[in-house]
């Protein structure tokens, strides 16, 4: 499915990603977290990965010299 085919609303009429409010009251409280939570949730709310490709992600499929990490069939780069 192409990017542009992807629909913004689910069946029920409901947002089905973030906007940027939203990313904002998620990753904001994220930043007083642990380590691994704040990094947790800072990826899932900035990447737009599910929940499953996140915690699928290994250091093997990092990259941090390009700033890519590969997970299944989405690429996060930054």
């Amino acid at each position: 499915m192409s990017i542009s085919a992807m629909p913004l609303f689910g069946s029920t009429g409901s947002r089905k990603y973030l906007n940027a409010a939203d990313r904002l009251r998620f990753t904001k409280p994220a930043m007083l977290a642990l380590i691994e939570v704040r990094l947790f949730c800072l990826v899932l709310g900035l990447s737009g990965g599910r929940i499953s490709e996140i915690l699928a992600l290994s250091p093997a499929a990092t990259d941090i010299d390009i700033g890519t990490s590969y997970a299944r069939k989405w690429v996060m780069t930054g």
